[in-house]
């Protein structure tokens, strides 16, 4: 009975002690060798882990870019400047002439430049006018924007008024000069000066002339004028008095 005892504890030392060294040596195989899969990156996570190194000057991660932001028209500038050169035909500079737009006004240089500063944004018309020249309207013209206007010379006729049957001039008469799209561009009269007429200061264009003396007119005569042109020696009959009574 007691052998039995004494050989229960030995077989229970024994059993723990072989235990521990199984795990001992599961341990120590742990250590020196771990399966390629828990060692080794796949190669497709290599690959895309070069390619982001290659990217990045200095190895760190790309930020994503932020998409831009819209424009705000409030950021938009809300007035500028006109600016130009202002010419005859010839190229040579008008100064002195006005140019105006937004209420704003400027003269020109002795070289015919100027600038218009603090024009709100936005098209304006812009106006152009000096004597001796036809004025200019231009449209949609905004800030920022550089012009070059070429400004036309006016031009005039001159001439005589006669009687058609005897050729003489006639005295105390008028001249009416109309626009081609019949609208009255000048009415003046002359009296004393033996049927000799001068009109000056028109700008460039096609009229109608149309005289008038004691009841008697003359038949309608187109002119064409040009830039600086002064169309001169222009005869104009007048017929005989109309004597008929409306019915």
């Amino acid at each position: 009975m007691r052998s039995r005892r004494l050989a229960f504890p030995a077989l229970l030392a024994a059993l723990l002690l072989g235990g521990l060294l199984r795990l001992g040596f599961r341990l120590e195989r742990g250590t020196q060798s771990a399966p390629a899969e828990d060692v080794l990156a796949p190669a497709e996570e290599v690959d895309a882990a070069a390619a982001r190194a290659e990217e990045s000057p200095v190895g760190l991660p790309i930020a994503a870019e932020t998409p831009s932001a819209a424009a705000d028209p409030r950021d938009a500038p809300s007035e500028g400047a006109i600016t130009g050169l202002v010419v005859d035909r010839y190229e040579a500079p008008v100064s002195g002439a006005r140019v105006k737009a937004a209420g704003i006004e400027a003269r020109t240089d002795h070289q015919g430049e100027f600038m218009l500063e603090g024009v709100p944004a936005g098209a304006h018309a812009l106006t152009v006018s000096q004597e001796g020249f036809a004025a200019l309207v231009v449209s949609e013209v905004e800030p920022e924007s550089n012009l070059s206007i070429t400004l036309a010379r006016l031009g005039g006729v001159s001439g005589q008024i006669v009687d058609a049957g005897t050729g003489l001039g006639v005295e105390d008469f008028s001249v009416r000069v109309l626009s081609t799209a019949g609208k009255t561009a000048r009415h003046e009269r002359f009296d004393g000066s033996g049927g000799s007429f001068a009109l000056d200061s028109l700008p460039p264009g096609t009229y109608v002339l149309e005289a008038a003396a004691q009841g008697r007119a003359s038949g309608p005569v187109t002119i064409e004028i040009e830039d600086d042109q002064i169309i001169d020696g222009l005869e104009i009959p007048i017929g005989p008095k109309n004597t008929s009574k409306g019915g």
